[in-house]
């Protein structure tokens, strides 16, 4: 599939060309949400344990390929704390690089 141009400032790509751009380490800057972050900058939001999960998707690939990554979150879910001294939920990535 060829890029495709969505006015003059955007553009739409196919997920394998999105793959190999994440991948190939050609991206800035990512944005993701997160389920928990701990002090030493861990990021878990993929998994909760005991959830269904229909699969991994690309934030191991976001995490690991963009040269800065941004996380954007709430600080609290349901009164419990986001933000922790240590994940309990499964990491993302084992980079610990995010703004």
């Amino acid at each position: 599939m060829q890029p495709w141009r969505c006015g003059t400032e955007s553009l739409r790509i196919d997920s394998t060309l999105s793959f190999r751009l994440i991948r190939g380490g050609h991206l800035d800057v990512t944005v993701l949400g997160g389920l928990e972050a701990d002090e030493s900058c861990h990021l878990a939001n993929w998994m909760v344990p005991g959830k269904m999960v229909p699969g991994m998707g690309g934030a191991m690939d976001l995490v690991t390929g963009a040269k800065r990554v941004i996380v954007a979150m709430t600080h609290t879910a349901k009164r419990a704390a986001k933000i922790v001294r240590r994940c309990t939920l499964p990491l993302t990535s084992i980079r610990r690089e995010w703004i």
